[in-house]
Protein backbone atom coordinates (compact mmCIF):
# COMPACT_ATOMS: atom_id res chain seq x y z
CA UNK A 1 0.00 0.00 0.00
CA UNK A 2 2.63 2.40 0.85
CA UNK A 3 4.50 1.53 -2.59
CA UNK A 4 1.26 2.38 -4.48
CA UNK A 5 0.29 5.66 -2.54
CA UNK A 6 3.75 6.57 -3.41
CA UNK A 7 3.15 6.02 -6.84
CA UNK A 8 0.09 7.69 -6.99
CA UNK A 9 1.02 10.68 -4.70
CA UNK A 10 4.18 11.17 -7.93
CA UNK A 11 0.91 10.74 -10.48
CA UNK A 12 -0.95 13.35 -8.79
CA UNK A 13 2.62 15.65 -8.67
CA UNK A 14 2.85 15.41 -12.50
CA UNK A 15 -0.59 15.96 -13.33
CA UNK A 16 -0.54 19.63 -11.12
CA UNK A 17 3.06 20.51 -13.09
CA UNK A 18 1.50 19.53 -16.48
CA UNK A 19 -1.33 21.78 -15.33
CA UNK A 20 0.48 24.99 -14.11
CA UNK A 21 3.02 24.87 -17.47
CA UNK A 22 -0.61 25.10 -19.61
CA UNK A 23 -1.68 27.82 -17.69
CA UNK A 24 1.45 29.80 -17.96
CA UNK A 25 1.17 28.67 -21.65
CA UNK A 26 -1.92 30.42 -22.08
CA UNK A 27 -1.38 33.49 -20.36
CA UNK A 28 1.66 34.31 -22.43
CA UNK A 29 -0.74 33.69 -25.58
CA UNK A 30 -3.05 35.94 -23.76
CA UNK A 31 -0.57 38.82 -23.01
CA UNK A 32 1.38 38.76 -26.22
CA UNK A 33 -0.38 36.79 -28.74
CA UNK A 34 -3.07 38.11 -31.67
CA UNK A 35 -5.88 38.82 -29.33
CA UNK A 36 -3.19 41.08 -27.02
CA UNK A 37 -2.62 43.05 -30.25
CA UNK A 38 -5.87 43.10 -31.48
CA UNK A 39 -6.98 44.85 -28.60
CA UNK A 40 -4.57 47.33 -28.26
CA UNK A 41 -5.03 48.21 -31.48
CA UNK A 42 -8.69 48.67 -31.07
CA UNK A 43 -7.99 50.65 -27.44
CA UNK A 44 -5.29 53.22 -29.74
CA UNK A 45 -7.78 53.43 -32.47
CA UNK A 46 -10.49 54.49 -29.67
CA UNK A 47 -8.28 56.89 -28.21
CA UNK A 48 -7.09 58.42 -30.78
CA UNK A 49 -10.53 59.09 -32.17
CA UNK A 50 -11.79 63.21 -31.17
CA UNK A 51 -14.99 62.64 -28.60
CA UNK A 52 -18.09 63.63 -30.52
CA UNK A 53 -19.41 67.28 -29.34
CA UNK A 54 -22.88 66.52 -29.45
CA UNK A 55 -22.27 63.88 -26.90
CA UNK A 56 -20.35 66.01 -24.76
CA UNK A 57 -22.29 67.73 -22.07
CA UNK A 58 -19.08 70.61 -21.30
CA UNK A 59 -19.80 71.43 -25.31
CA UNK A 60 -23.53 71.94 -24.42
CA UNK A 61 -22.80 74.17 -21.85
CA UNK A 62 -20.69 76.51 -23.28
CA UNK A 63 -22.49 76.78 -26.72
CA UNK A 64 -25.58 77.76 -24.44
CA UNK A 65 -23.62 80.30 -22.42
CA UNK A 66 -22.48 81.46 -25.75
CA UNK A 67 -25.59 81.92 -27.52
CA UNK A 68 -26.99 83.29 -23.66
CA UNK A 69 -24.04 86.37 -24.15
CA UNK A 70 -25.31 86.78 -27.59
CA UNK A 71 -28.45 87.71 -26.34
CA UNK A 72 -27.52 90.16 -23.55
CA UNK A 73 -24.98 91.77 -26.15
CA UNK A 74 -27.65 92.47 -28.40
CA UNK A 75 -29.84 93.54 -25.91
CA UNK A 76 -27.59 95.83 -24.61
CA UNK A 77 -27.15 97.19 -28.35
CA UNK A 78 -30.28 97.73 -28.88
CA UNK A 79 -30.80 99.75 -25.94
CA UNK A 80 -27.99 101.95 -27.10
CA UNK A 81 -29.77 102.54 -30.00
CA UNK A 82 -32.62 103.67 -28.47
CA UNK A 83 -30.71 106.02 -26.35
CA UNK A 84 -28.98 107.24 -29.38
CA UNK A 85 -32.33 107.75 -31.06
CA UNK A 86 -33.44 109.53 -27.82
CA UNK A 87 -30.23 111.85 -27.80
CA UNK A 88 -31.46 112.94 -31.59
CA UNK A 89 -34.84 113.68 -31.27
CA UNK A 90 -33.45 115.82 -28.11
CA UNK A 91 -31.21 117.75 -30.34
CA UNK A 92 -33.74 118.70 -32.98
CA UNK A 93 -36.21 120.12 -30.86
CA UNK A 94 -33.44 122.13 -29.36
CA UNK A 95 -32.45 123.44 -32.75
CA UNK A 96 -35.73 123.26 -34.80
CA UNK A 97 -38.38 124.56 -32.15
CA UNK A 98 -35.71 126.38 -29.77
CA UNK A 99 -37.38 127.84 -26.34
CA UNK A 100 -35.01 131.17 -26.98
CA UNK A 101 -34.32 132.91 -29.54
CA UNK A 102 -30.26 133.08 -28.51
CA UNK A 103 -30.17 129.71 -30.86
CA UNK A 104 -31.39 131.73 -33.78
CA UNK A 105 -28.74 134.33 -33.13
CA UNK A 106 -25.82 131.99 -32.46
CA UNK A 107 -26.92 130.42 -36.12
CA UNK A 108 -27.26 133.64 -37.73
CA UNK A 109 -23.58 134.80 -36.28
CA UNK A 110 -22.03 131.69 -37.22
CA UNK A 111 -23.29 132.35 -41.37
CA UNK A 112 -21.01 135.28 -40.86
CA UNK A 113 -18.05 133.84 -39.23
CA UNK A 114 -15.30 132.02 -41.29
CA UNK A 115 -15.20 128.68 -39.24
CA UNK A 116 -18.82 128.85 -38.86
CA UNK A 117 -21.21 127.75 -35.80
CA UNK A 118 -18.18 126.12 -34.38
CA UNK A 119 -15.99 129.49 -34.78
CA UNK A 120 -18.88 131.52 -33.02
CA UNK A 121 -19.49 128.61 -30.02
CA UNK A 122 -15.32 128.94 -29.68
CA UNK A 123 -15.39 132.48 -28.60
CA UNK A 124 -18.81 132.42 -26.66
CA UNK A 125 -16.98 133.46 -23.64
CA UNK A 126 -15.75 136.02 -21.36
CA UNK A 127 -13.66 138.28 -23.56
CA UNK A 128 -14.13 136.60 -26.95
CA UNK A 129 -15.27 137.83 -29.99
CA UNK A 130 -19.06 136.35 -28.85
CA UNK A 131 -19.09 137.20 -25.04
CA UNK A 132 -22.60 139.27 -25.90
CA UNK A 133 -24.13 136.32 -27.11
CA UNK A 134 -22.27 134.75 -24.15
CA UNK A 135 -23.72 137.09 -21.71
CA UNK A 136 -27.38 136.41 -23.63
CA UNK A 137 -27.11 132.53 -23.37
CA UNK A 138 -26.40 132.43 -19.54
CA UNK A 139 -29.07 134.89 -19.01
CA UNK A 140 -31.80 132.36 -21.00
CA UNK A 141 -30.71 129.54 -19.32
CA UNK A 142 -30.89 131.23 -15.85
CA UNK A 143 -34.55 132.95 -16.99
CA UNK A 144 -35.93 130.57 -19.46
CA UNK A 145 -37.04 127.83 -17.81
CA UNK A 146 -38.40 125.88 -20.63
CA UNK A 147 -34.90 126.64 -22.35
CA UNK A 148 -33.37 125.54 -19.42
CA UNK A 149 -35.18 122.28 -19.58
CA UNK A 150 -34.39 121.81 -23.55
CA UNK A 151 -30.48 122.39 -22.85
CA UNK A 152 -30.55 119.50 -19.66
CA UNK A 153 -31.98 117.44 -22.00
CA UNK A 154 -30.26 117.68 -24.65
CA UNK A 155 -26.89 117.51 -22.06
CA UNK A 156 -28.68 114.02 -20.00
CA UNK A 157 -29.23 112.42 -23.51
CA UNK A 158 -26.09 112.65 -24.78
CA UNK A 159 -24.21 111.84 -21.73
CA UNK A 160 -26.68 108.80 -21.83
CA UNK A 161 -25.49 108.05 -24.74
CA UNK A 162 -21.78 108.69 -24.73
CA UNK A 163 -22.06 106.04 -22.09
CA UNK A 164 -23.88 103.50 -24.59
CA UNK A 165 -21.65 103.91 -27.02
CA UNK A 166 -18.44 103.24 -25.28
CA UNK A 167 -20.11 100.30 -23.84
CA UNK A 168 -20.92 98.94 -27.44
CA UNK A 169 -17.79 99.87 -29.10
CA UNK A 170 -15.78 97.61 -26.15
CA UNK A 171 -18.75 94.40 -27.25
CA UNK A 172 -18.17 94.73 -30.60
CA UNK A 173 -14.21 94.38 -29.68
CA UNK A 174 -15.11 91.34 -27.79
CA UNK A 175 -17.09 89.93 -29.74
CA UNK A 176 -14.72 90.41 -32.87
CA UNK A 177 -17.54 92.74 -34.63
CA UNK A 178 -15.93 95.89 -34.59
CA UNK A 179 -16.47 96.97 -38.03
CA UNK A 180 -20.58 96.01 -37.60
CA UNK A 181 -20.90 97.40 -34.53
CA UNK A 182 -19.67 100.83 -35.79
CA UNK A 183 -21.42 100.54 -38.84
CA UNK A 184 -24.80 100.12 -37.17
CA UNK A 185 -24.18 103.01 -35.01
CA UNK A 186 -22.34 105.35 -38.45
CA UNK A 187 -26.22 107.35 -38.79
CA UNK A 188 -27.16 108.10 -35.41
CA UNK A 189 -23.43 108.55 -33.96
CA UNK A 190 -22.83 111.06 -37.62
CA UNK A 191 -26.15 113.22 -36.66
CA UNK A 192 -25.16 113.49 -33.04
CA UNK A 193 -21.68 114.39 -34.17
CA UNK A 194 -22.66 116.92 -36.65
CA UNK A 195 -25.92 119.05 -34.28
CA UNK A 196 -24.06 118.59 -31.08
CA UNK A 197 -21.06 120.77 -32.81
CA UNK A 198 -23.66 123.50 -33.23
CA UNK A 199 -25.01 123.82 -29.52
CA UNK A 200 -23.37 125.49 -26.75
CA UNK A 201 -21.81 123.19 -24.39
CA UNK A 202 -21.98 123.34 -20.43
CA UNK A 203 -18.69 125.14 -20.40
CA UNK A 204 -18.46 128.31 -22.09
CA UNK A 205 -15.97 128.54 -25.53
CA UNK A 206 -17.29 125.07 -26.05
CA UNK A 207 -20.04 123.06 -27.73
CA UNK A 208 -22.07 120.08 -26.63
CA UNK A 209 -20.04 117.35 -28.73
CA UNK A 210 -17.18 118.97 -26.45
CA UNK A 211 -18.92 117.65 -23.37
CA UNK A 212 -19.18 114.32 -24.70
CA UNK A 213 -15.53 111.76 -23.86
CA UNK A 214 -12.49 111.90 -26.57
CA UNK A 215 -13.34 108.43 -27.35
CA UNK A 216 -16.74 109.36 -28.61
CA UNK A 217 -15.98 112.39 -29.89
CA UNK A 218 -13.24 110.64 -32.05
CA UNK A 219 -16.24 108.16 -32.83
CA UNK A 220 -18.83 110.98 -33.92
CA UNK A 221 -16.16 112.36 -36.16
CA UNK A 222 -15.13 109.41 -37.87
CA UNK A 223 -19.23 108.62 -38.24
CA UNK A 224 -19.78 112.44 -40.18
CA UNK A 225 -16.59 112.13 -42.53
CA UNK A 226 -17.85 108.61 -43.36
CA UNK A 227 -21.58 109.87 -44.23
CA UNK A 228 -19.86 113.10 -45.71
CA UNK A 229 -18.34 111.40 -48.21
CA UNK A 230 -21.17 109.03 -49.26
CA UNK A 231 -23.00 112.16 -49.94
CA UNK A 232 -20.32 113.39 -51.83
CA UNK A 233 -19.84 110.19 -53.86
CA UNK A 234 -23.65 109.75 -54.48
CA UNK A 235 -24.26 113.65 -55.00
CA UNK A 236 -20.70 115.27 -56.70
CA UNK A 237 -20.39 118.77 -57.21
CA UNK A 238 -21.40 121.76 -55.14
CA UNK A 239 -25.00 120.61 -53.57
CA UNK A 240 -22.60 118.18 -51.49
CA UNK A 241 -22.89 118.30 -48.25
CA UNK A 242 -19.53 119.60 -46.52
CA UNK A 243 -18.08 118.43 -43.41
CA UNK A 244 -18.86 120.11 -40.50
Amino acid sequence: MDGNGTKENAAANTREMNAAARDQEDVKVIRGGGFARLAEAIASRIDSQPASPASSWMEKAVDFSTRLHNARDEKSLEATERLGKQAVEALRDLMERPASSIMAAISDAGKGDPDGVAGVLSEMKAGGRYADLHSQFVTEKQNNQAFAAQLENVTSRLEAYGKGREAAEATGQRMGMSGSVTQRFTQIDAEIGRTAAEVPGKKEGASALEDMSEKVREMMHKAVTAVTDFMTRMHPGPTASPAP
